[in-house]
């Protein structure tokens, strides 16, 4: 039986759950002013680059070796192995060396009186104790008069069928000469790495912390998101109420099922656009800034089909709410001599591509800053796993208050069915508010809202 409205309370009651479920619905927006997003941010970025430059210097003392060049030159040449370039990747994209094509190394050289020599500095590579081989290239990357770097390559084609077993390192000392320091024939200075070199797999491993994931998806979710985010939950409630109108339009008795397949509904949206964004780090984690440039391609394309599936399920939702105009499209009236069926599965199949394509659509608004905001804080993540999870936290900070807020609602779902007659009309609306997004998707204009509501949430 239908719990009756006999005293002012039963409606206070109703009203207030309603009132707290879309509290709790929003309730994600309190980040916004309670959360100094940036700041966390910020925060991530120093602890990571700490933690980097921890790993490079634990690299450096394993692949590093020291030499005098004369009483005031001290020389530090490093072997820029693979696993090097690993780690140093982490902090400057972009190196234009390749450890696979060549051998190559970095001298640095230091003093404290005069001027260094300004051409790179002259290194051999001696393999196997035999002849000292000149580089292929020699570059100075950096100088300042009392620093110098130098970096000399020697392709590995030129050392093929040959078990390498040390490396060595030939370089002229300095000395004052009529034109100031330089180089000289005298004997070099050697410096040598037996090979194999084990770096401790731990050294070379960026593990992300969790609490480190659950401070970038915070700071995600405080700052650039929020005026997206907001039109997310409008999209979301206007769902939620448009198949909850479909299922009292019917003229189905809402039972403790019918309640069961509300949440439903909400669990099936937060677990569409949960899978998006989640499947979206991954992909990050592993792509890195190549995913960047394949986002920028294919964003209007996936707007626009998704806009348009959006508009098509808008429609959909009308007819089934048997709502106002909606139900004088031809394939409404036959839906409506068929009966509307209420299909517990199929509710949650759609409500999932619901979550899906609007989070598609959220991706036009916010998926470079998203994507730029990863990897500028957490850099070329390396993972999978990481990326993934630090989006499925994300998400699950805007998902865990909606199935609080469609939790509250199936408490008051009966009361909906006593104004069943209006139930076409909230249907109506519901239905309207989607073909909107789904144009706002197809024109191009999803920013345009975002933009508007900027000033006004503290974007």
């Amino acid at each position: 039986m239908l719990p009756r409205l006999e005293s002012p309370r039963r409606a206070v009651v109703a009203a207030a759950t309603v009132l707290l479920a879309l509290f709790a619905a929003g309730s994600w927006l309190f980040a916004v002013y309670f959360l100094d997003g940036r700041g966390i941010l910020n925060d991530v970025k120093i602890d990571l680059q700490q933690g980097r430059a921890g790993g490079m210097q634990s690299v450096q003392s394993i692949l590093a070796r020291g030499a005098p060049l004369n009483h005031h030159v001290e020389m530090l040449a490093l072997y820029g192995t693979a696993e090097f370039f690993e780690v140093a990747n982490r902090q400057a994209k972009g190196i234009p060396y390749d450890p696979a094509r060549d051998h190559i190394f970095l001298i640095n050289e230091d003093t404290h009186m005069d001027e260094l020599p300004l051409e790179p500095t002259p290194v051999k590579l001696i393999v196997n104790g035999g002849d000292a081989i000149e580089a292929a290239t020699l570059e100075t990357l950096t100088y300042s008069i009392h620093h110098k770097l130098t970096v000399a390559t020697f392709p590995r084609t030129w050392f093929e069928g040959v078990e390498i077993e040390q490396l060595a390192l030939a370089v002229p000392p300095v000395d004052e000469g009529p034109q100031g320091w330089a180089y000289t024939d005298a004997e070099p200075v050697t410096v040598s790495w037996d090979l194999p070199i084990a770096i401790p797999q731990d050294v070379l491993d960026e593990e992300i912390p969790f609490g480190t994931s659950l401070a970038v998806a915070l700071g995600l979710l405080a700052t650039v998101l929020t005026p997206c985010l907001l039109q997310l939950l409008v999209f979301y409630l206007s769902t939620l109420t448009g198949m909850s109108a479909e299922e009292i339009a019917s003229g189905a008795q809402i039972t403790p099922q019918a309640r069961t397949r509300l949440f439903q509904i909400a669990l099936g949206f937060v677990a569409g656009y949960t899978l998006l964004f989640t499947g979206a780090g991954a992909l990050a984690g592993l792509a890195g800034e190549t995913l960047q440039s394949v986002f920028s391609t294919w964003t209007r394309p996936l707007a626009i089909g998704s806009g348009v599936l959006i508009i098509g399920m808008g429609v959909w939702m009308g007819i089934r709410a048997r709502a106002p105009l909606f139900c004088r499209i031809p394939i409404g009236r036959a839906r409506q001599i068929q009966g509307l069926s209420i299909d517990g599965p199929r509710q949650f199949v759609r409500a999932s591509a619901m979550g899906l394509l609007f989070g598609v659509g959220c991706s036009t608004c916010f998926g470079g800053a998203l994507l730029g905001t990863l990897l500028l804080y957490v850099g070329t993540i390396g993972s999978v796993g990481q990326g993934a999870l630090i989006l499925f936290l994300f998400s699950m900070g805007v998902g865990i208050p909606f199935l609080i807020s469609a939790a509250l609602l199936t408490r008051v779902m009966p009361y909906m069915q006593r104004i069943h007659k209006a139930m076409p009309y909230v249907g109506f609306a519901s239905a309207a508010i989607v073909i909107i997004f789904g144009g706002l998707l197809v024109t191009d204009n999803f920013h345009v809202v975002s933009a508007w509501l900027a000033p006004y949430i503290g974007g």
